[in-house]
């Protein structure tokens, strides 16, 4: 799995899927490593 960040310097990364897809402990709960998070329309609009 190949992805960019989306801030900071917008490192370039590639992991295994199965790396991409697993939980991981984060304040003693199993959470997603990654999870999709929803943009506002308003910060990609063009005023």
């Amino acid at each position: 799995m190949f992805y960019q960040a989306l801030y900071g310097d917008f490192g370039m990364w590639v992991r295994p899927l199965s790396m991409f897809l697993e939980s991981v402990e984060v304040d003693g709960e199993h959470v997603p490593r990654f999870a999709l998070v929803e943009a506002e329309p308003s910060l990609f609009s063009r005023t």
